[in-house]
């Protein structure tokens, strides 16, 4: 007698993971439920998008796999696994019925069928990623912050855009650019970066600069940050120049405007070597003029920079330059 779909994953394709490899989350939410126009109930839970597992790699998200019971043919999935992949933008998908592994390529549409599942080694050599694991794996492998008050968890698609920023800085790309609709949690989303990265031990002196345009995006990033303690958040401006503090903390906010602000015949970015910090993040990078941070950027020329916009219609020179060299 052939095995249903739970007995399937934890007796055959959940052993032979673990073999080659592979750790997992099972049932994972990658879509929200439905909000019903019409009728007595608002929010339908059961139209939730779940993927059966997310295969990882010290944490990095590669592969979704769609299982079926084990009498099911094994391609079944092959669609269905294809779509979350697509939507968590991962480029390959398993499907399989715990004797048959199915592998997608949802980049070129080709699929290869074999009798135990493909490696994570076998899955980087395909996506072409070398990374210096010896340097990096502690960042990836970092936990998530999690408040104890909220329980704020990061959602797979944040998720996805850290590790894809992660992977990029591995590969020794200096500048990224970040795309996310607003409503999408970009702030808390660069805390969560940030918070690995500044667990992994991979960077040199340990500073974040966060940038903004406006004070109350500069404050909301503040907060976002509260996992820091007041001592280690710095606001720039004249008065933190003037009294020496801008030189102890380990995550900075500024304004444009403040930081092309002049102090004792420098402007105040100047009051800050140029390898100061290892990451500047620069937010809403599309809506602000190419001269108002352009000069910053140049000054931490050394540092990791990423780039935030939720319009991407709207990249102009400013939103180029970030991207290129």
């Amino acid at each position: 007698m052939s095995r249903n779909e739970t007995h399937t994953c934890r007796e055959l394709i959940e052993p032979a993971l673990s073999s080659v490899g592979w750790s997992w989350d099972a049932q994972v939410e990658i879509g929200p439920g439905r909000v019903n126009l019409t009728g007595s109930t608002m929010y339908d839970g059961s139209q939730r998008i779940v993927a059966d597992y997310v295969l990882r790699l010290w944490r990095m998200p590669l592969a979704i796999l769609e299982a079926k019971a084990e009498g099911e043919d094994a391609a079944t999935g092959m669609q269905q696994g294809s779509r979350y992949a697509q939507r968590l933008g991962l480029r390959f998908s398993i499907s399989s019925n715990g004797r048959q592994y199915v592998l997608t390529d949802n980049k070129t549409g080709e699929y290869e069928s074999f009798d135990t599942p493909p490696s994570p080694g076998d899955i980087l050599h395909r996506l072409g990623r070398n990374i210096v694991w010896e340097e990096w794996r502690p960042v990836f492998e970092a936990p998530w912050h999690e408040d104890q008050v909220t329980r704020r968890k990061v959602r797979a698609y944040q998720e996805m855009a850290i590790f894809e920023s992660l992977y990029r800085f591995s590969q020794g790309e200096k500048r990224v650019l970040l795309l996310m609709a607003t409503g999408t949690g970009k702030t808390f989303t660069i805390f969560q970066l940030a918070w690995k990265l500044l667990s992994g031990d991979v960077l040199k002196n340990n500073r974040v600069l966060f940038l903004t345009d406006r004070n109350s995006l500069k404050d909301q990033a503040y907060r976002a940050f509260a996992a820091f303690d007041s001592r280690e958040r710095v606001v720039v401006d004249k008065g933190t120049v003037a009294r020496g503090e801008h030189l102890v903390g380990k995550v900075y906010f500024a304004n444009y405007q403040n930081l092309d602000e002049e102090y004792q015949g420098k402007k105040l970015y100047e009051h800050f070597t140029p390898d100061f910090f290892d990451l500047v993040v620069v937010d809403e990078c599309h809506r602000s003029g190419f001269g108002d941070w352009f000069g910053v950027l140049e000054h931490f020329g050394n540092a990791y920079q990423l780039g935030l916009t939720a319009t991407p219609r709207e990249l102009d020179q400013s939103g180029r330059a970030l991207t290129e060299e």
